[in-house]
């Protein structure tokens, strides 16, 4: 959320004005500002308007030198073309990137968003590779949530949804070839995510420096496309995606 003082900065369209240099809660404001307009307001009637000029700030960026590229997050596919549209008409440039989630538990983007970016030569940011933890190897779909884990406490009322109907299938599937790596869950989980050509990385939230170094050394090795397909057969039926 903006500050007082970084709404006080914005100009009387709602934009902050573009000086030559961008304080940090200059940076700070304009993004959430552009991220209210993209994200909670799209669907506004007459936000079109809004969307070209903050796009414009944001290629203003680029052009600066102030930021090399910019992305959007969370979009569906018919939004990132809209998105597209915009960035060409106020004369590029386009965004970069997409960032959404995606794992063995939540494949919602092959529907329509892979393939866009695929054709459009947009890179994806995958977040929540290993679906809010479940993937990390703490879980199973047959026992309760660790006491003071994530699925315990804040997420216990979803726990069971998310770990039922196929779930356990895919866990299953993970777990036999973390084995037959002899790696853990995780990293399994990781590197089925980066084996999608469309993604070009993928956004892992860890806690601790071990877990750093645990989902960093998943990068060393690879599935078989044996080991691929088993899992995409196990997570093909997932309906309720986790994110």
């Amino acid at each position: 959320m903006l500050t007082d003082e970084e709404k006080r900065q914005l100009d009387h369209d709602g934009f902050l004005p573009m000086p030559e240099f961008l304080t940090a809660a200059q940076t700070r404001a304009l993004a959430d500002k552009f991220d209210e307009l993209l994200g909670e307001e799209r669907q506004r009637a007459g936000i079109e308007a809004h969307q070209e000029k903050g796009a414009d700030r944001l290629a203003n960026l680029v052009r600066q030198g102030k930021t090399r590229y910019w992305g959007i997050c969370n979009f569906k596919a018919w939004e990132a073309a809209w998105a597209l549209g915009i960035a060409d008409g106020c004369g590029g440039p386009r965004f970069a990137c997409v960032q959404n989630p995606y794992s063995l538990l939540n494949r919602v983007l092959e529907d329509e968003m892979l393939p866009f970016c695929r054709e459009e030569r947009r890179g994806v940011m995958a977040y929540s590779p290993l679906a809010v933890g479940l993937l990390t190897g703490m879980y199973r779909a047959d026992e309760p949530p660790p006491p003071g884990s994530l699925w315990a406490t804040a997420r216990a009322d979803r726990f069971a949804a998310a770990m039922g109907g196929p779930a356990a299938a895919v866990l299953d599937a993970v777990f036999k070839i973390a084995a037959e790596h002899g790696r853990p869950p995780s990293q399994v989980a990781i590197r089925w995510v980066l084996a999608r050509p469309e993604v070009t990385t993928a956004i892992v939230g860890c806690d601790t420096a071990e877990q750093v170094d645990a989902n960093m050394t998943g990068l060393d090795f690879e599935l078989s496309d044996e080991q691929l397909t088993r899992l995409n057969d196990a997570s093909a039926d997932v309906v309720v995606p986790v994110r």
